[in-house]
């Protein structure tokens, strides 16, 4: 399914703020050909998303300059966390369901996540 300008869950939302982080009012966004060819880099969650972001490329004719611009998520996480994929928080629970342990699970590695990709890009300003 496509989410398109959806706002943000709003258990996300309130798992987001206990640690400071202001997503009410945010909405998603589409993906443009604008976006592939300004980015230098390109951020995945997971191998699906990964695949979405190449075919999209593709359509544009631009499935050579993304794939050498996506970056999972994951690969700058830095506390030793061994997974690919930022697992989805809305399925992620017992039995497909949404799960506040999960939400927590997302939250630690985006922040683990983009902790390590600003250490990479600035290290000067990258968070201690």
């Amino acid at each position: 399914t496509e989410i398109e300008a959806e706002p943000s869950d709003p258990r996300m939302v309130s798992h987001a703020s206990k640690r400071g982080l202001n997503l009410a009012g945010r909405r998603s966004k589409p993906m443009t050909r604008g976006d592939v060819e300004r980015a230098d880099i390109i951020i995945s969650m997971d191998a699906q998303n990964r695949k979405d972001i190449v075919a999209a490329a593709s359509y544009w004719g631009l499935k050579g300059e993304a794939e050498g611009k996506i970056k999972l998520l994951s690969t700058y996480c830095r506390s030793g966390t061994r997974t690919t994929d930022v697992p989805d928080p809305y399925y992620g629970g017992k039995g497909g369901q949404p799960s506040g342990p999960v939400f927590e699970k997302v939250l630690d590695l985006l922040e683990d996540g983009c902790d390590g990709l600003l250490a990479d890009l600035a290290p000067s300003a990258a968070r201690v």
